[in-house]
């Protein structure tokens, strides 16, 4: 079989792979992370036990303002066979100086060694992403019960009749309106918990785990709290 010494050594590294503490904190954003020199500290023993190679490679690099990107290839090699499987990550960094891409290099291997050898970490980065509030529309409640109808107060003389043509009230996020928030969240250098941490004290819901969790939560208070997150991630660069 192709590659099977390959794959075999793949696999004695994953089976002794052990989650990883998260001794990183984000101050700002008051959220944990794993260090990246605690996974290559932990992985990289068990790659020389089981003589297995990972070699890097720079395949593109974009910058947008402050945030650079790249695009990774890490190539797996069995030294014994001279077998190799590549992989292909992409990683990011936002720095105002010039430590922007390496700040992507190291993301991108991060999560290189974290997915390829399924590293738990205990986080759901997609636990907001566009598929959540779908989820919500598709689930099929139980009916609620009628509320009962109470008479409607007479207005004052001299209200003035509302118009047929005012402006509705704004309508909840639609699959779009998460969309574009999220891009702009990732854009900002922001994850999951990062939004939460924020979105907590902005929408007064405390210990926040997700953002349909905040009642009445329309379109139109998506998009302030993603201007707000803006103008909170450029003051802390600035």
């Amino acid at each position: 079989m192709a590659k099977e010494s390959l794959y075999k050594k793949l696999l004695a590294v994953l089976s002794e792979v052990d989650r990883i503490p998260k001794n990183g904190h984000n101050a700002h954003f008051n959220y944990d992370y794993v260090l990246d020199a605690d996974l290559v500290d932990h992985i990289r023993p068990l790659m020389v036990k089981h003589n297995l190679l990972m070699l890097p490679n720079v395949e593109e690099t974009t910058q947008n303002g402050n945030i650079a990107t790249a695009k990774m290839r890490y190539r797996f090699i069995d030294p014994e066979t001279g077998d190799s499987e590549d992989v292909f990550f992409t990683g990011q960094g936002q720095d105002t100086g010039d430590k922007g891409y390496y700040k992507a290099y190291t993301g991108a291997e991060k999560y290189c060694l974290m997915k390829t050898f399924l590293v738990a970490t205990g986080d759901d980065p997609e636990r907001d992403n566009d598929d959540a509030p779908r989820r919500k529309e598709n689930a099929k409640p139980p009916p609620a019960p009628k509320p009962v109808e109470q008479p409607k107060p007479a207005a004052p003389i001299g209200t003035a009749p509302k118009s047929a043509n005012a402006p509705k009230t704004d309508d909840a996020p639609t699959s779009k309106d998460w969309t574009a928030f999220w891009t702009a969240a990732r854009a900002l250098g922001l994850d999951t918990k990062a939004v939460h941490a924020e979105a907590a004290p902005y929408f007064d819901v405390p210990q926040l785990k997700s953002l349909n969790d905040v009642p009445g939560l329309t379109a139109g208070g998506l998009r302030a709290f993603a201007k707000q997150l803006k103008e909170i991630v450029g003051q802390a660069t600035a």
